[in-house]
C-alpha cells in the first residue's frame, strides 16, 4: 500500500511528457519523445519530476511559438482547410466572425431576417410554441396585458375574442382592443366600446365598417351595391356613421397598442423588432372609403334638398364633413387616417367654397381655399416621405433599389449563413478524414478564403442592421439617440415605420419566392460540399 504513490509519480510524468509531445511542431516532436525516453534513465523520483518540469516548459514554449507562427496548424492541424493561404491570419478571422454571435444586434438581426424566410412573409408573428406559452402563463398569472397583446396577434377569432374577454374582464380599461380586432365576429364587442368611450367617432366608424363586411359576406353582393342599399331608409350603417360624424373626439388607440406591444414585449423578453412593427402594421383604421361615400350622401342629398335660394343645407352639410375631417386630421395617429381626414377636408371644401362666394362669403371662401391648397401639398409631400421612409406596404413612388439596406441586410444574412453552414461541413468531413489517418488532402483554394468572406458578411450584416437595432431600442426604452438621454417612451407611427425597411425584398418576393431563393442557396451548399469531398477523394487517388 506503500509503494503506490512512488509508483503513480513516474506514471505522472510520463504522461505529462508524452502530452507535451503534441505541443512541438511536427518537425521537432522528436524532441518530445527523446525527453519522454530520457526520464527513464532517471535514477530518482526527483530529478525525474524536474526534468519532467524542464520538459514540459520547453514543450509549452514551443507551442506558444507555433500559435504565433501559425495558429491554424496549431488549432486545425497541418491539413487544415485554411492552410493555402492566410495561414496566420485564418484562424483569427473566423474566431472574429463567430464572436459576433456575443453582439446582441447581431443576433437580433440573424433572428428578424430568418423568422421572415421561414415564415415567408414579412409579418412572421409569434411563434405558435411561443404564443401558447406566453397564454398559458397570462392566464395563470391574470395577466390582463399580455391577454389582450395576444388577443390581437392571433389568428384564429375564436380565441382571439376569448382572450379580448378575458383581458377585459380583468382591467375594463382594456376595452379599446376591441376596435383592434380583425373578425367580423368583434362587433358586439365594438358595440360594448360605444358604451365604455362614447364620445370618440372611432367606435360607431367600426361598427359601421363590420355592418357592410358582414353583409358583403351574407348576402355575396359587391360593396357599391350593398352601400346603395344602405343609403336608402334609416339603416343602422348610416346612423353609426352620422354618430361618428357628430362625436367630438376622434381616438383609433394606435398610441395604446403601441404602448401595450412595448409593455408586454419589455415585460415578457421578446426582442423582436418585426413584432413590435405588426403592431402598426396589423393595427385596423377605420374605413376610410366609407367615410367618405357617407360624405358624398350627404351632400348630394343637401343639394337636392335645397334651392338656389336657400343654400344653407348644402354649407351645413359641407361643414359637418370639414369639421369631421378636422378633427380626424388634428387627433390622427396613423398614416392612413390622416390621409383619409384630408381627402374628406379637400371633398367638403371643393363643395362649400362656391357656396360661401354665392352667399357673398368670399373672405372665409378664400381663406378655405388657401387652406384646401396647403392640404393638397401636404398630401404630395407625405407621398414623397413614404419614399424615403420605404415602407413597402403604403409606397407607390420607388422601384427596385438594390442599395436599399433590406436587401443588404438580407443578402448579408443569406451569405453568412452559407458560409458558416459550408465552413461546418468542411470542418466535419476533414476531421472525420484526418481520424481515419487519412492525412494528405487537398482542397479547393477557395475554402481557405472563407473566413474572410464569413467576417465580411458579418460584418456588413451588424454595420447595416445597427440603424434599425437602435430606432429598436428606443422604442423598448425611451432612449434619445442624439443627446443619450432617458426620456418617456416614445409612440412614434413615421418612426416605427422605417423599421419596415427590413420587409423590403417582400415588396417584390412571395412567400413562395422566398422559398425557392432558399432551396436555391441550399443546393449552392450541397454542390459545393460535393465538389470538395470529391477533390479530397481525387487528391488520395493521386497519391496512392
Amino acid at each position: 500500500m506503500e509503494d503506490k504513490p512512488a509508483r503513480s509519480i513516474p506514471r505522472v510524468c510520463q504522461y505529462l511528457l508524452r502530452q507535451s509531445i503534441k505541443l512541438y511542431p511536427p518537425e521537432q516532436r522528436f524532441w518530445g519523445h527523446a525527453a519522454a525516453a530520457e526520464a527513464r534513465a532517471l535514477p530518482s523520483q526527483l530529478s525525474m519530476v524536474r526534468w519532467t518540469w524542464g520538459a514540459v516548459w520547453v514543450a509549452v514554449r514551443a507551442g506558444l511559438a507555433r500559435l504565433l507562427s501559425c495558429p491554424s496548424d496549431f488549432f486545425l492541424g497541418t491539413n487544415s482547410f485554411l492552410r493555402l493561404s492566410w495561414r496566420s491570419l485564418s484562424p483569427l478571422v473566423l474566431v472574429l466572425s463567430l464572436s459576433m454571435f456575443l453582439v446582441p444586434e447581431f443576433r437580433q438581426a440573424l433572428k428578424t431576417t430568418t423568422s421572415m424566410w421561414i415564415a415567408g412573409d414579412p409579418d412572421p408573428g409569434l411563434p405558435p410554441r411561443t404564443f401558447q406559452k406566453l397564454q398559458k402563463r397570462a392566464e395563470q398569472e391574470h395577466d390582463a396585458q399580455t391577454l389582450a397583446f395576444l388577443a390581437m396577434r392571433s389568428n384564429d377569432a375564436v380565441t382571439s375574442l376569448r382572450l379580448a374577454d378575458q383581458a377585459v374582464a380583468l382591467d375594463p380599461g382594456l376595452t379599446w382592443i376591441f376596435a383592434g380586432l380583425l373578425f367580423p365576429a368583434a362587433s358586439q364587442r365594438v358595440e360594448q366600446l360605444e358604451h365604455w368611450d362614447p364620445e370618440n367617432a372611432v367606435p360607431y366608424l367600426r361598427h359601421a365598417d363590420f355592418i357592410e363586411w358582414s353583409a358583403q359576406a351574407a348576402q355575396k353582393k359587391d360593396q357599391r351595391t350593398i352601400l346603395e342599399e344602405m343609403r336608402t331608409g334609416k339603416t343602422k350603417f348610416r346612423a353609426l356613421m352620422q354618430r361618428g360624424f357628430a362625436a367630438p373626439r376622434y381616438n383609433s388607440y394606435l398610441d395604446r397598442r403601441l404602448r401595450l406591444d412595448r409593455e408586454v414585449m419589455r415585460k415578457q423578453g421578446i426582442a423582436e423588432p418585426m413584432l413590435l412593427l405588426s403592431g402598426l402594421q396589423r393595427h385596423r383604421d377605420v374605413s376610410g372609403f366609407h367615410a367618405s361615400t357617407y360624405a358624398g350622401w350627404i351632400i348630394t342629398e343637401a343639394k337636392d334638398a335645397s334651392s338656389r335660394d336657400d343654400l344653407q343645407p348644402v354649407e351645413d352639410a359641407c361643414r359637418t364633413v370639414l369639421g369631421f375631417g378636422q378633427r380626424a386630421e388634428a387627433q390622427a395617429q396613423g398614416v392612413l387616417e390622416r390621409d383619409s381626414s384630408m381627402q374628406l377636408q379637400v371633398l367638403a371644401g371643393k363643395e362649400l367654397i362656391p357656396v360661401l362666394r354665392a352667399r357673398g362669403k368670399t373672405a372665409e371662401a378664400e381663406t378655405l381655399g388657401y387652406s384646401l391648397s396647403r392640404l393638397k401639398r401636404a398630401q404630395g409631400e407625405h407621398m414623397i416621405l413614404e419614399g424615403v421612409m420605404l415602407d413597402p406596404r403604403w409606397n407607390r413612388i420607388y422601384g427596385l433599389n438594390l442599395f436599399n439596406p433590406g436587401i443588404i441586410i438580407h443578402l448579408a444574412a443569406l451569405l453568412f449563413l452559407f458560409v458558416l453552414a459550408l465552413l461546418g461541413v468542411t470542418f466535419v468531413v476533414l476531421r472525420v478524414r484526418q481520424a481515419k489517418g487519412k492525412t494528405l488532402i487537398a482542397l479547393p483554394r477557395l475554402i481557405s478564403y472563407a473566413p474572410v468572406f464569413l467576417f465580411s458578411s458579418a460584418l456588413v450584416l451588424l454595420v447595416t442592421y445597427m440603424p434599425f437595432a437602435r430606432i429598436f431600442r428606443m422604442y423598448m426604452v425611451g432612449q434619445d439617440l442624439a443627446l443619450g438621454k432617458v426620456l418617456p417612451p416614445m409612440n412614434d407611427p413615421e418612426l416605427l415605420s422605417s423599421l419596415a425597411n427590413l420587409q423590403y425584398p417582400f415588396r417584390f418576393l412571395s412567400g413562395p419566392d422566398v422559398w425557392h431563393a432558399l432551396w436555391i442557396a441550399f443546393g449552392v451548399v450541397l454542390a459545393t460540399t460535393s465538389y470538395i469531398v470529391w477533390r479530397v477523394r481525387v487528391a488520395q487517388t493521386d497519391v496512392r
